[in-house]
């Protein structure tokens, strides 16, 4: 097992998501609940105000996921440090809460599962 901090692996988005202003799932079509996803592909998280956290694989599909049990300071600006097992980030891994603001992390939490969303493929009218 090791820990790191995805904060400074892999770019953090510490304002208030993808864009503050707009739904970053709007547009998005949900897909089954995943146990694991893998990290090579993964951009993010994006920690939600609601607590939503967010992985960006492509332009085209997100990944969602919520801790199992509500985890106290979970919102931006914070970096989340992850006990990485192997490759995969999964359900039930163990994960914690480092402020901007503090020096201690906050208690341990779990990842629910993660959900992609997809983007909606346009259809174009072919004529002729």
């Amino acid at each position: 097992m090791r820990a790191i901090a995805l904060g400074l692996a892999l770019p953090l988005l510490a304002a208030s998501g993808l864009a503050a202003d707009r739904d970053p799932l709007a547009g998005r079509i949900a897909g089954a609940p995943q146990e694991c996803v893998s990290l090579d592909r993964l951009q993010g998280p994006d920690i939600q105000r609601d607590g939503t956290i967010i992985y960006r694989q492509n332009r085209r599909r997100l990944y969602v996921t919520r801790t199992v049990d509500p985890c106290p300071s979970l919102r931006p600006p914070a970096t989340l440090i992850v006990a990485v097992h192997g490759s995969r980030l999964c359900r039930n891994d163990r994960l914690r809460v480092q402020r901007t603001d503090g020096i201690v992390p906050g208690p341990v939490c779990r990842f629910g599962p993660f959900v992609p969303y997809d983007r909606r493929r346009r259809i174009t009218a072919r004529t002729g």
